[in-house]
């Protein structure tokens, strides 16, 4: 209601899949290579990490959008062709093209692409939660179980879903800031060792990474831990670098002492233009978007 007030016409909601009570217009399933970090066990909670079975939730989405970061591995595969093309509308023409997806993305693809004819075809399974004995797991089955009955969610698609490529790699500000540098990095999230090959990627010609310091996804990071990680930077005569994801969190007075590792998303493409026609759906075709952003204090402390 808070945005549609401001003028919104659009509303982007994240981990949003297993929200049953929403009605989405275009649901989109992202992933990242390399399969097995995708897919775990490929158990639910409590046995591994998904919330729901992958064949149930493919069946639910409109594309799987697959990101490559692989591509910091293998210098010279990545390929950058330009604008990618002008038949894209106005508010998408910053979508590029890339070159084709890596073995990496194809492997990812042919199993989602299986687990989702698993689960067209009806194929059971059973929880481990309700095998469980343990009384805590039996409840929650049986609330999940209820809640997914009062709130199916949208139909299943009949069809398979799209399947959009795209690379995630350094900005070339990023690149630049960084390469051939001495590092110390720190980061709070799902995936540090994505950000560590990034990282490893820019600085192995001439430096280095001196240490890493993983903290828990979404970890906040007190003003004493950071004023510790300088030191340890400037002691290894090397700079302080974090996410992008994780610069947002810092005070103020750390802005100007830590370097930031910005990404972007290259796509292939025929996956731009499928995803431009995708956008076409729930887009405003007469208006340029634009983007309403909440007021952030970046010297709040956001877990207060």
């Amino acid at each position: 209601s808070a945005a549609a007030a401001e003028g919104a016409q659009l509303v982007v909601l994240d981990d949003g899949l297993q929200y049953r009570a929403l009605r989405p217009d275009l649901a989109l399933l992202v992933v990242r290579t390399p399969l097995a970090q995708v897919l775990g066990n490929g158990r639910t909670l409590p046995a591994g990490p998904f919330r729901e079975w992958p064949a149930d939730t493919l069946q639910h989405v409109d594309a799987i959008v697959i990101l490559d970061d692989t591509v910091s591995l293998a210098p010279g595969r990545e390929r950058v062709d330009g604008p990618a093309g002008a038949d894209l509308p106005p508010s998408l023409e910053h979508l590029t093209s890339a070159s084709v997806p890596s073995d990496d993305a194809r492997a990812l693809e042919a199993e989602i692409m299986r687990l989702w004819a698993e689960g067209a075809a009806g194929e059971a399974r059973v929880e481990p939660s309700a095998r469980s004995t343990c009384p805590f797991w039996q409840t929650l089955t049986r609330y999940w179980r209820s809640y997914r009955a009062r709130n199916p969610g949208a139909k299943p698609r009949p069809d398979p879903p799209a399947v959009l490529h795209a690379l995630l790699r350094p900005t070339e500000a990023s690149r630049t800031a960084l390469a051939g540098r001495r590092v110390v990095a720190f980061s709070a999230s799902a995936s540090p060792e994505s950000f560590a090959r990034t990282l490893e990627s820019i600085v192995r010609t001439s430096g280095c990474i001196c240490a890493h310091y993983a903290y828990p996804d979404h970890a906040h990071i007190p003003d004493g831990e950071l004023r510790w990680l300088l030191v340890q930077a400037r002691e290894s005569g090397a700079v302080l670098v974090s996410t992008a994801k994780d610069a947002v969190r810092l005070p103020r007075w750390a802005l100007a002492e830590v370097l930031r590792l910005d990404v972007e998303v290259v796509w292939d493409r025929a996956s731009a233009r499928q995803l431009a026609s995708l956008l076409g759906r729930v887009l405003p075709a007469t208006q340029p978007s634009r983007i309403l952003t909440p007021h952030v204090d970046r010297g709040a402390n956001f877990n207060s």
